[in-house]
């Protein structure tokens, strides 16, 4: 290091110095000199975003409310409906003993219960409707009878129609006039009902062929069509087939023939397709009429209005002039060459609550001794027939007791649908048969429900008590009884009675009754329901009550 002089008269003032700036120097020596902070990167701030300041929350500082506990609303306890001040005890008089009516009891006039859909025929018979083996695959207009059996039949060809076959049902009914009605396989398809309900009511069925060509490509389709829905509806074919328009010559009754059925045509027509005028059918019929004869008429293909309104005068000029009628079947049964034969008992489709007999009349003809009488009983729940000692599968006859005036004495028949036939037999062994007759033994009463009024409830109004009633035979009625407590009298169906009193509720299976006006009050109903041999089923009474003031009720 280089040597610096320093003036003598200046060493007293620079060691002044030294020894005073000494400590100081050693104390800043001592401390690290800071390092100048890093100006920050001239980034620029980014500029706030606009988002307003939150407005200042200014609590709101007072005395609590106190708790929010409501006062209690009164208890909705609705103001009592007026109770039907309790009135005499006012129990209703009993309905009498249901007693049975009379075993037997036929079904009202002209309108017997239907017979189930399809029911089956007897195995073993030929058809539903037989013919005399004498019969079968002959061709017929009228049958030879002697001149005072006055005996014809009135047939109508083209049905089932609506309207007109049900008006001629109606007549034949109000005359208790048996007839046969030769259908037409697709109006029979297209109206079974009709077709049924003049097959339950007696009525004997042809094959008019399928669908009434008076030409058939296929004259073997049109019969056999037609023979498969009688089959399907009915049960059985039938024996009885009429060539559309008469017509021998286009095939369908050569098929028939081939088949053995008995082709029927006329001996009277009085031409009604043509709708002469009712006086004129009117006449022609009776002053063609023979015995043994054979009368065309329509229920079908068109309008028949003259036919029905000719009807009612038709038979009570042939009838007051002695004529009988029968149906097809029954007049070839007729025939001379053979004896007849006739069911008395059981009624077609009748029910009965025991039947301990079958009974009938036959006769000889004038070509044929009567040699005696069979009968035979087929039972459908299980397809057999009595045989004299058991329920069996085979065809059984079994011999009548008497001939002229027969009958036959029948096992204990429990509840089900029954079927009897009698034949007329003469010594040569040649035989006429009845068509089969079906008949029901009914041995329960009918299910019945009441719907409203329900028991125990209050309604504002009623104005119909409703219900529903079933019978494996069929309800013949529903009747009701109202019983009013307030004065212990009952509804007649016109006016109120002291005496007990039902009335007739509209329909049967379901059924109802229009109440008269009601007041408030309390009420007693009951229902009946009854089947055709006066087996009856009681609801039992229900107690309702009406208040103008009740809310509605749900009837469902």
């Amino acid at each position: 290091m280089k040597n610096f002089y320093i003036p003598r008269l200046w060493r007293p003032l620079l060691f002044s110095v030294v020894c005073f700036s000494a400590p100081i120097l050693t104390v800043y020596a001592a401390k690290p000199k800071p390092k100048p902070t890093p100006k920050p990167t001239a980034t620029p701030r980014p500029r706030p975003t606009a988002t307003p300041l939150p407005a200042p929350i200014v609590t709101l500082k007072r005395k609590p409310l106190p708790t929010a506990t409501p006062r209690p609303l009164p208890t909705a306890t609705p103001k009592p409906l007026p109770t039907a001040t309790p009135l005499p005890t006012a129990t209703p008089r009993p309905l009498p003993t249901a007693t049975p009516l009379p075993t037997a009891t036929p079904l009202p006039t002209a309108t017997p219960k239907p017979l189930p859909t399809a029911m089956p025929a007897p195995v073993g018979t030929t058809n539903a409707w037989p013919i005399p083996l004498a019969a079968q695959g002959q061709l017929f207009n009228n049958v030879a009878v002697s001149s005072s059996n006055k005996i014809i039949a009135l047939t109508f060809d083209d049905g089932p129609w609506p309207t007109y076959t049900t008006q001629i049902l109606s007549v034949l009914a109000q005359y208790g006039v048996k007839a046969t009605f030769f259908q037409v396989g697709s109006q029979l398809q297209t109206y079974p009902d009709l077709g049924r309900a003049a097959r339950n009511a007696g009525h004997a069925i042809g094959n008019h062929t399928w669908s009434h060509q008076e030409a058939p490509a296929d004259p073997l389709g049109e019969v056999q069509r037609a023979d498969d829905i009688i089959q399907s509806v009915y049960g059985g074919p039938t024996g009885i087939f009429r060539p559309p328009y008469g017509n021998l010559n286009n095939g369908v009754a050569s098929v028939a023939l081939n088949q053995k059925k008995a082709v029927i045509i006329w001996n009277c027509d009085p031409n009604d397709w043509a709708t002469p005028g009712t006086s004129v059918i009117v006449d022609r019929v009776v002053s063609g009429a023979t015995p043994g004869g054979i009368v065309l008429m329509h229920d079908g293909g068109g309008d028949r209005s003259q036919t029905v309104a000719a009807l009612p005068t038709i038979i009570t000029t042939l009838a007051a002039q002695g004529y009988r009628f029968v149906t097809v079947p029954e007049l070839l049964a007729q025939n001379s060459s053979a004896p007849t034969v006739s069911i008395n008992a059981p009624g077609i489709a009748y029910s009965y609550s025991a039947l301990a007999q079958v009974s009938g009349s036959a006769a000889p003809s004038s070509g044929s001794d009567l040699q005696s009488v069979g009968s035979l009983l087929f039972r459908y729940s299980d397809s057999t027939y009595w045989n004299g000692t058991a329920w069996t599968t085979v065809l059984s006859e079994n011999l009548a007791q008497g001939t002229t005036t027969w009958s036959f004495a029948l096992p204990s028949l429990v509840g089900g649908q029954y079927a009897t036939q009698a034949v007329a037999r003469s010594s040569s062994g040649s035989g006429t048969f009845t068509p089969w007759r079906d008949f029901f033994i009914d041995l329960i009463a009918p299910t019945l429900a009441v719907t409203t009024p329900k028991a125990s409830t209050t309604y504002p109004t009623l104005a119909t008590a409703t219900g529903t009633a079933s019978d494996a035979v069929g309800v013949k009625n529903v009747r009701v009884t109202l019983f009013r407590q307030s004065d212990s009298n009952y509804w007649n169906g016109t006016l109120w009675t002291p005496n007990y009193s039902v009335f007739p509720a509209q329909g049967k299976e379901n059924w109802s009754a229009s109440l008269p006006p009601l007041s408030n009050g309390t009420y007693s109903f009951e229902a009946s329901a009854r089947d055709y041999v006066d087996n009856t089923t009681y609801s039992g009474y229900k107690a309702f009550t009406i208040n103008s003031a009740a809310p509605s009720v749900t009837t469902n």
